[in-house]
């Protein structure tokens, strides 16, 4: 979002140079403005791995791997541990060999990408695939290890096989590509963003994360229309993985509320994604059970209004101040306890202030009861703001896209699966990839009503409400 921002600033609004003009594009950019570029600009760095940085450790075989730059730490990469001291300082992105304890920068990094079929077999029909066909055993192979570079290792292993010349030239491709992955090291470091905490995800505990792809987080913030200064609500039981792609977008600006469910929040992939501490005072975490209160306590405060209406009664309704006095009493003790339970009942209280204020985007990816959490904290979502909630199954979405219909609380009400697919792209070998992720779950995308129609008797005698 920032850099979409700085390709395009404002319009013009005056022709000469001064002191608050960008001499490249000769425009005037308001504070505001200029306070988001500056700490986009500082928070962008300038692209190495510095003390602290939390990274993620990509392999040849593509295995992701959490990590943290700090003197002193050791990184275990299969049965290797290796000290991260020597990545600080090292460029992100590129592709780093280990040798001997260091990280060394590839300058050439070594693929059969055009393959001459002049130099292989005519087919792969005749070739059986046993262990006789590799003349080194794998105790010669593990004293290699010790002894030479991975590049000769690969030359070693490439001339003791016995049917390496009689393969078709793209399966030699093949076979290198394997054997240098295997045998080289290589790695690159990457920053720990939120589309990459997705994947690491993804790929190393899909439960967790209720295997929610990175192209499927893609679609939700785009869908929930997550910017710098939005308000955003957000269910979230991906352990965080959702929240931390929310903080990232939004940059330190704006607001997002986390509504948890069970005894504490579960958020540990926030931690894992490398976010400043700007980016995190936005954030604030309470249980469900808060708005679920006030949803209670704003139906007992109209009940309340509507009886004194009837009777004609001129006795003022309890203010606010009583109402958020009950809400905490029945949570965390009384208002003024000492210890945890004083903490607890400033945490509630800040909950409570932030929830009169109406959000801009609702976000939910739970496992559990997708129709109450949306119907607990619709309340809270102004009108004409995105929601979105993701699940594994389609049923239980089915159930929330009936109540929206049926409340008459929302429009556009979408159900769609993410369809992904990778491909090799490769001079005569592209294709699809042979091993892929065929389950994206689905979303259902919905526009708040700031109105709605008045429930009818009908849904609510069918328990819909």
């Amino acid at each position: 979002g920032f850099r979409e921002m700085a390709d395009n600033p404002p319009v013009p609004v005056k022709e000469e140079k001064g002191e608050d003009m960008i001499p490249s594009h000769q425009a005037a950019w308001s504070p505001e403005y200029k306070e988001m570029f500056a700490f986009w600009s500082e928070e962008r760095g300038d692209g190495v791995i510095r003390e602290g940085d939390k990274i993620i450790l990509k392999t040849a075989e593509g295995k992701l791997l959490f990590a943290r730059a700090r003197t002193g730490k050791k990184l275990k990469m299969g049965r290797s541990t290796y000290v991260a001291d020597k990545l600080i300082g090292k460029p992100y992105g590129q592709s780093l060999e280990v040798a001997r304890g260091d990280f060394n920068v590839v300058t050439d990094k070594k693929e059969m990408v055009d393959v001459d079929e002049s130099k292989g077999g005519k087919s792969n029909e005749k070739l059986v695939d046993r262990n006789s066909n590799q003349k080194l055993s794998q105790d010669d192979i593990e004293k290699l290890k010790r002894k030479v570079t991975g590049e000769e290792m690969v030359k070693t292993i490439v001339s003791n096989s016995a049917t390496f010349k009689g393969k078709t030239v793209y399966s030699q491709a093949k076979y290198l590509k394997r054997k240098r992955n295997k045998f080289l090291g290589h790695l690159s470091v990457l920053p720990a963003s939120g589309m990459l905490v997705c994947a690491a995800y993804l790929q190393n505990w899909p439960g967790r994360s209720l295997r929610l792809r990175p192209d499927t987080l893609a679609t939700m913030l785009t869908a929930a229309n997550v910017r710098a200064h939005s308000r955003t609500l957000i269910c979230d039981d991906t352990f965080g993985v959702v929240t931390a792609a929310v903080l990232e977008r939004q940059g330190g600006f704006g607001k997002v509320l986390f509504a948890f469910t069970g005894e504490r929040p579960k958020t540990e992939a926030v931690g894992f994604c490398n976010l400043s501490s700007r980016m995190t005072e936005i954030f604030l975490t309470f249980p469900l059970a808060v708005p679920r209160e006030l949803n209670e306590q704003r139906r007992r405060d109209a009940a309340k209004a509507a009886e004194v209406a009837a009777r004609k009664d001129e006795k003022t309704p309890e203010r606010e101040g009583s109402a958020r006095k009950s809400l905490f009493d029945d949570m965390g003790g009384p208002i003024g306890s000492t210890g945890i339970e004083e903490k607890k009942s400033r945490l509630y209280a800040r909950a409570f202030e932030e929830l009169q204020i109406s959000c801009n985007s609702l976000i939910i990816a739970s496992r559990f009861d997708t129709k109450a959490i949306l119907r607990d904290l619709l309340p809270y979502v102004a009108g004409s703001s995105a929601i979105v909630v993701y699940s594994e199954a389609i049923d239980p979405l089915k159930d929330a896209i009936n109540f929206l219909k049926t409340t008459g609380q929302a429009v556009n009400c979408n159900i769609c699966e993410n369809w992904f697919r990778e491909y090799q792209i490769l001079p005569k070998r592209t294709h699809p990839m042979m091993n892929m992720n065929g389950m994206g779950g689905y979303i259902l995308t919905a526009i708040k009503i700031a109105h709605p129609a008045d429930i009818p008797a009908k849904a609510e005698s069918f328990g819909l409400v």
